[in-house]
């Protein structure tokens, strides 16, 4: 095979034709060699007789080129492989390839289903938090409201110290003893009252907070 052919399997037609030129080399073949002559005669200026034939030097390089041309085309003819052998060729590794993209799909369509699995899982869980979250709040929130609510109902239970008109207890019933004058007990009344309202304040202050943030996540969902 020619090594200019460059290694490929197929070949121009000009490669394929029995004349070659021969100062041009390979680059110039033809199909008769009425068509070589008349290249020789315009191109390179070789003179011919008046018969129309060519010199002594013309003749034997045509003789040269009618020698090595045949011979030079059946060695090309046997080298190129058919149209048959050149489908069958693509027909095989064509079916390769197609069972390999085909694998290369179905792993890819895994591996989507996979991420869109885990996506999915991971919303739930999060949705799963935000539940979680807002039943920690409500159940501060509920606990809180209950202690405001028993803290109130103390402190209506309690006496009011204020008040101008404060029971009167019947005589009738008291002993000697009771007649009495009793030590002062309720000096420290004034600050419980106090610090119990001051409580008060600040589970409602903090009821509401939570109560704020209850509603902000569920806002959320």
């Amino acid at each position: 095979m020619n090594s200019s052919l460059g290694g490929s399997m197929y070949y121009s037609s000009e490669d394929m034709l029995p004349y070659r030129c021969p100062s041009c080399g390979s680059s110039k073949r033809f199909r008769s060699l009425v068509a070589l002559r008349m290249h020789m005669s315009i191109i390179h200026d070789i003179s011919t007789g008046n018969n129309g034939n060519l010199t002594n030097e013309s003749t034997d390089l045509l003789e040269k080129s009618e020698t090595e041309g045949p011979e030079r085309v059946k060695g090309t003819i046997e080298d190129v492989p058919s149209s048959n052998a050149v489908d069958a060729i693509f027909n095989k590794y064509s079916g390769r390839m197609d069972n390999i993209l085909g694998k290369y799909d179905s792993k890819t369509k895994q591996i989507a289903n996979r991420i869109k699995m885990a996506k999915q899982l991971e919303q739930i869980k999060q949705q799963k938090r935000d539940l979680n979250m807002i039943r920690t709040n409500w159940e501060t929130v509920h606990g809180l409201s209950q202690l405001v609510e028993e803290t109130d109902m103390l402190i209506n239970s309690r006496p009011d110290k204020s008040s101008p008109n404060p029971p009167l207890h019947s005589t009738s019933n008291l002993s000697p003893q009771s007649s009495l004058p009793q030590p002062h007990t309720s000096s420290h009344a004034p600050q419980d009252d106090y610090l119990l309202r001051r409580q008060v304040d600040a589970g409602v202050a903090l009821a509401a907070k939570y109560k704020t943030l209850a509603i902000e996540a569920e806002h959320k969902l």
